[in-house]
């Protein structure tokens, strides 16, 4: 049997040529060095090894994703009272969840009986791929995806938009998730949020079912935090404006049911971290399982999101956040 030693410089040997992302020479878009602080609350999380799925096998876990999801509605502007979400996998996890609530919204009950008709997902053509894998994994398929053209800015073409979805309705089919894309990876693009959720609103008065709008803003969101001209005094007047602009488009964000946030992509925490923030807690309720259904589970009251989380074994991604939060 080896020493422990002998693991460690087994193990450390496994690095060798691999980039440290944290580097001070290194520069990559989506990988930021995370910060010490939430490298230390990662570390306690894994020391006490807690299963979110429920506060009894983790009390620490359900504080800090429940506090951390109430900032994220503050600063979103979600009124936190009515407000909920979830940490989760990536902004793969946070499409995944709006997919499948734009799914139970257009095709109610549709967890119990099955997706009864064809539903549509609407994107930008510079949209982020994970919705194709949103749509692969929730049924719904790849060819039901409307993909819709970009402008110049590589914002979503709203009259476009509306083409497709009166063809959808047309059709029969049901109009399920709208993603507006509110920073591309890339370009930066920026869909014009506002302008579709009216856009939905007048289209949803013609239809029998609810159309939900999901703010994929994995990169964009940390621009709320230049909200006010006091946070951009230091920048130079050319840059001033690009980010006074930029912070104008993201702040349409409350008028999306729901927003995917990434904190191990620009928010100085490890993988993984991502928060899915509804405006409305209820609409995490259309996912939830029955508690019998569970039976060694939930037997008394208390913070459970595992009765509707897709992951059950779920770590406490929640921690990291809360940290960065609180030392920013």
């Amino acid at each position: 049997m080896s020493s422990e030693d002998d693991v460690i410089e087994s193990v450390v040997k496994l690095y060798d040529g691999v980039g440290l992302w944290g580097h001070p020479q290194i520069q990559v878009n989506v990988v930021p060095p995370p910060t010490a602080i939430s490298i230390a609350a990662a570390a306690l999380a894994a020391r006490y090894n807690e299963n979110s799925i429920w506060d009894r096998y983790g009390m620490s876990a359900a504080q800090s994703e429940v506090i951390a999801i109430g900032m994220l509605a503050d600063l979103i502007g979600f009124d936190k009272r009515k407000a909920g979400g979830i940490f989760t996998f990536g902004g793969t996890g946070c499409n995944l969840y709006a997919a499948r609530i734009g799914i139970e919204k257009s095709d109610p009950d549709a967890k119990h009986t099955g997706i009864r008709d064809r539903i549509h997902f609407f994107c930008s053509d510079v949209s982020h791929y994970s919705i194709k894998s949103s749509a692969i994994w929730t049924g719904v398929g790849l060819n039901n995806i409307k993909i819709i053209p970009s402008d110049d800015d590589n914002s979503m073409d709203v009259a476009e938009l509306k083409t497709a979805m009166d063809e959808t309705v047309s059709s029969g089919a049901r109009i399920g998730t709208i993603f507006a894309t509110m920073g591309t990876t890339d370009a930066f693009g920026i869909d014009p949020l506002k302008e579709i959720v009216k856009l939905r609103d007048k289209i949803q008065k013609t239809v029998q079912y609810k159309i939900n709008v999901h703010a994929d803003a994995v990169i964009g969101w940390p621009f709320l935090t230049f909200r006010g001209d006091k946070s951009v005094r230091h920048l130079s007047p050319p840059l001033q404006k690009e980010v006074l602009s930029t912070v104008s488009k993201i702040s349409e964000l409350p008028y999306a049911d729901s927003v995917g946030i990434d904190f191990h992509k620009t928010g100085w925490s490890p993988y993984l971290c991502s928060a899915f923030v509804v405006k409305d807690k209820n609409d995490l309720f259309m996912l939830q399982k029955l508690k019998k259904e569970m039976p060694y589970l939930y037997h008394k009251s208390g913070y459970q999101p595992g009765t509707f989380t897709l992951e059950s074994s779920r770590p406490n991604y929640a921690q990291k956040a809360y940290y960065c939060r609180l030392s920013s």
